[in-house]
């Protein structure tokens, strides 16, 4: 993982096992 404050969408997915697309839905609360 990079060395940031805050994950990207795509460190979050990863961490979860998902696509980056479920995250960002799931944030955006559209579906």
């Amino acid at each position: 993982m990079a060395d940031q404050s805050r994950p990207t969408i795509r460190d979050v997915a990863a961490r979860a096992g998902v696509s980056y697309q479920t995250v960002s839905r799931v944030i955006n609360s559209s579906g």
